[in-house]
């Protein structure tokens, strides 16, 4: 199991291949660690399309809960 952390300036939900795997942080603001399965993964975010890229394709591997690998979409005005 490899793990991600999804970094958006606001909470939104985080989509992998289009299904959703909840908030990007939790109710105190926190990023929640995303347990994925190792491999190539499609990362979007819901809501507003107000952020760049509008989606990552990205291989998922090496990672640990200590070293999650992130993800960062920018918000666009």
């Amino acid at each position: 199991m490899e793990h991600v952390i999804v970094e958006f300036p606001e909470r939104r939900e985080v989509l992998m291949g289009g299904v959703s795997q909840g908030d990007n942080r939790d109710d105190s603001g926190e990023y929640w660690i995303f347990p994925v399965p190792e491999g190539w993964h499609t990362f979007t975010l819901g809501g507003v399309k107000d952020f760049d890229p509008k989606s990552q394709k990205i291989d998922v591997r090496g990672t640990t809960p200590g070293q999650p690998l992130h993800i960062v979409f920018t918000k666009t005005v």
